[in-house]
């Protein structure tokens, strides 16, 4: 099941509430911990650039 992003990161920003992110580490861990609709998220770092549509 493919899930809309805006909620799921409207959700992650509100669990975020207080956490130092000061590193892509703690950043991806908290992200890996973060459950949508009793559903855990699905995490990867992307390092490259986007291209335009």
């Amino acid at each position: 099941m493919v899930l809309s992003m805006r909620p799921v990161s409207a959700g992650l920003e509100k669990s975020w509430n207080g956490y130092l992110l000061s590193t892509v580490d703690t950043v991806l861990n908290r992200a890996e911990n973060f459950f949508w609709k009793r559903m855990r998220t699905v995490v990867r770092l992307l390092d490259t650039t986007m291209r335009k549509a």
